[in-house]
């Protein structure tokens, strides 16, 4: 019913209009004008109009844009003059005395344009609203899109994501699933936000068929359509969940689809307390925003992957596979940077040139997988061994490159050239004596033990040479000078070295011509009663005879050959040859023997003993004629190794024997586990006896030991007759040694075991 406030001060046309107006709720009360859309019309006179002329223009003003209607009621003689005030403080103007159609019709039409003024009021506030809604969601989309862009993560970006949504945008819950294809057809909960933290707890919504698969997430799964539930406690497919919607308070949802790849079907769902909460601008608009989430975690794994892919090309190109360890190329572009800035920021290093003793062995005679197993143990314990600010390099095979970078300040000395030098050396020094005592301590692998050692060479910038890129190199001459010594230490670089380091460069290379040719010689030194002079065997030893004339000395080549692997060939030549010789030889000598020794790298070759004992076959000898000799220094390289091995060639036959026993730091205890007839005293012994009483007392000990461990004892390096007189007094009996014969060629020795006697007679 609408309301009409009347103030007509005349009471005739007063009762009148509520006569008139019966069907409407009409007041005289002017304290109305105070009630904002408590009217719907005002009638007044003049008198009121003037009275109450401010009250009226405010309730306009307060209701507009809708219309508060005002009907004037004036004399026939002033209708002229207040038609102006129609439009501004009233709508009509109605001539005193009036009809009470006309007073009806007037009223009527005010009240429908007031009617229609009022809808479009509403339509106009809705339609502020949804642009306000609209605005706050674009503001949202608009938020939401800046964290998709910079979220580093997918854990980032959901969960980011979702908080804004619960946050600024009033949700009272938001997840984000994931389609997985298991037997249930399950939804995997990626993340979550909001006050109803525990609702996904106690619901488990799938995408298969049945009630828990017809709710709105398992339709948007499958249909990859948008699913509105404006009434989520009426509608039927949200049965199952019924009273934990009632119970977080649930009053509508949306679930979009969030296709994260052409194999992964996802959902947003959001919930707001409100029914009809979604508009379609909204819902659109949410919907752009999920397939901004799904192009956001694509981005994020194409990105991922592109960072994986530039780091795998960051390690190939700056990174040992094998090892981990930086490689040839980053050590080059640090010293390219360390030449650049010494002059500028006093830089000084030291690099260390590191390659593995006995390494090849390993590798040749276990295999790769073993030896790369080894090489990453050794990466780590290089690492361990050097400073914290030092750089471990591998590059390639067992060869390692170390770089210690130092600054002026590091001396805490007074600086100058020398003391900086000096500091450097010592610095060296200690990691050098660490790496070189490291590598000496056995490397566990599963049941076995594998012994190394490790040649170190030094070179210092810019004391060696101001270009730094020519540190590697240097380093590695010297490297190779304490290689020609037998390994396991350290040498820094000095002139002379580049000298002998082309010098060792060339041998290597004529070496390997030398194997290609065979152009080694077998010469044969013989073992002797030092009482009777009788020959008890023969050595069968290696050299190196030149086109000049001259012979390289063994100790020049033998460990070249070692170190790269030319030995295996070589000692297969040798033995073969030695065979044939010996054959010859047992002709005029049936009881001959011949011994010969083995290398480390030969002894470690798999099926050794079976192919030793093919060739002594084949060459028409029984295994007895031949003996095997094996330094103490190779055996102890790895014992339980070297145990096995012996073992299969005595069980093959053949006499054992240890030389340069001594040298090579074993115990008594490994002597008794040994399968060994003979021990050779190194010569430094006998040597020794000019100058070191105790020297004697040793031999003598080790001649009492020996036949008591069922062991012969021949004795190297005798080289006049006051040694062998020395040595029948302690009661041993074998020798070998320049006081019967140096080594010679196979036609001098037939001739030498032909010969007569003559002890005396030193050649």
């Amino acid at each position: 019913m609408t309301r009409v406030l009347s103030l007509v001060g005349h009471s005739d046309e007063s009762r009148l209009i509520e006569a008139t107006l019966a069907s409407h709720d009409v007041t005289a009360d002017p304290a109305e004008l105070h009630h904002a859309g408590g009217l719907d019309l005002v009638i007044v006179d003049r008198e009121a109009l003037q009275a109450w002329r401010e009250e009226i223009g405010i309730l306009r003003s307060r209701e507009a844009p809708a219309a508060m209607p005002v009907l004037l009621m004036l004399p026939a003689r002033e209708l002229d003059a207040s038609m102006g005030m129609i439009g501004q403080q009233i709508d009509d103007v109605m001539v005193q005395p009036f009809q009470p159609a006309e007073l009806l019709a007037r009223v009527n039409n005010l009240l429908r344009v007031r009617e229609l003024s009022v809808s479009l009021r509403e339509r106009v506030a809705q339609s502020d609203s949804e642009l306000r809604v609209l605005g706050r969601a674009f503001s949202l989309f608009a938020a939401c899109n800046e964290l998709i862009l910079r979220a580093d993560s997918e854990d980032e970006l959901l969960n980011s994501t979702l908080d804004e949504l619960v946050s600024n945008r009033g949700f009272r819950f938001a997840w984000v699933g994931l389609a997985k294809h298991d037997e249930c057809k399950s939804i995997d909960v990626l993340a979550q936000s909001g006050t109803a933290g525990n609702y996904l707890t106690h619901v488990s919504p799938t995408w298969g068929e049945g009630p828990e698969g017809d709710g709105p997430a398992g339709r948007a799964i499958r249909n990859h359509q948008a699913q509105v539930c404006d009434d989520m406690a009426s509608a039927p497919n949200i049965a199952p969940w019924r009273d934990m919607v009632q119970e977080y308070g649930f009053g509508s949802c949306l679930v979009l689809p969030c296709r994260f790849d052409k194999t992964r079907d996802g959902i947003l769902v959001l919930y707001s307390e409100m029914r009809h909460a979604f508009t379609a601008e909204e819902i659109e608009l949410m919907g752009r925003l999920s397939e901004n989430i799904a192009f956001g975690l694509q981005a994020l794994r194409d990105r991922e992957a592109l960072r994986q892919a530039k780091h795998s090309a960051e390690l190939r190109a700056y990174r040992d596979v094998l090892t981990g360890l930086p490689n040839r190329q980053w050590i080059h572009e640090q010293l390219a940077t360390l030449g650049a800035q010494a002059d500028r920021h006093g830089r000084y290093a030291a690099v260390l040139f590191v390659d593995l003793d006995g390494f090849k062995r390993i590798n040749d005679s276990m295999g790769h997988e073993v030896g790369d197993r080894l090489l990453r143990k050794v990466a780590r314990r290089l690492q361990g061994l050097v400073r914290e600010e030092d750089f471990v390099s591998r590059q390639g095979g067992d060869e390692f490159v170390i770089l210690m970078p130092f600054e002026k300040l590091d001396t805490g000395l007074e600086y100058n050239e020398e003391s900086q030098h000096t500091y450097l050396t010592g610095a060296a020094s200690q990691v050098a004596e660490r790496i070189v005592s490291g590598m000496r301590k056995p490397f566990t692998d599963g049941h076995n033990e594998h012994y190394l050692g490790a040649s170190v060479g030094i070179s210092l910038f810019p004391r060696d040479t101001k270009e730094a890129m020519a540190l590697p190199g240097l380093a590695d001459q010297a490297m190779y000078e304490v290689k020609s010594q037998g390994g396991n230490g350290y040498q820094f670089y000095n002139a002379q070295l580049s000298a002998e380091h082309s010098s060792l460069v060339a041998l290597e290379q004529d070496l390997y011509e030398a194997v290609q040719q065979q152009d080694f010689e077998l010469h044969y030194q013989p073992v002797v009663d030092l009482e009777t002079g009788d020959v008890h065997s023969v050595e069968a030893l290696l050299r190196w005879p030149q086109p000049d004339g001259s012979t390289v000395a063994p100790k020049a080549f033998l460990p070249m050959l070692e170190e790269t692997g030319l030995i295996i060939r070589v000692g297969e030549w040798a033995l073969r040859k030695a065979c044939e010789d010996l054959r010859k030889a047992r002709e005029h000598l049936p009881d001959l023997r011949l011994s010969l020794n083995l290398s480390v790298r030969q002894l470690w070759q798999p099926s050794l003993p079976a192919r030793i004992a093919d060739m002594v076959r084949q060459a028409g000898l029984p295994p007895e004629a031949v003996e095997l000799e094996v330094t103490e220094a190779a055996m102890m390289s790895d014992i339980a190794r070297m145990e096995k091995v012996l073992q299969e060639l005595q069980q093959r036959g053949f006499a054992l024997t240890i030389d340069d026993y001594g040298t090579g730091y074993s115990s008594i205890s490994r002597l008794l586990a040994l399968p060994v007839s003979t021990l050779k005293l190194d010569g430094s012994f006998l040597r020794a006896t000019e100058d070191t009483p105790s020297a004697t007392s040793m031999i003598s000990a080790i001649a009492d030991m020996t036949p008591k461990l069922q062991l012969r004892l021949v004795i190297e390096g005798v080289e006049n007759n006051r040694q062998r007189d020395l040595l029948t007094r302690l009661g041993c009996s074998l020798g070998q040694g320049y006081l019967f014969t140096h080594p010679m060629p196979f036609d001098g020795l037939m001739a030498y075991l032909k010969k007569p006697l003559t002890l005396e007679t030193p050649v």
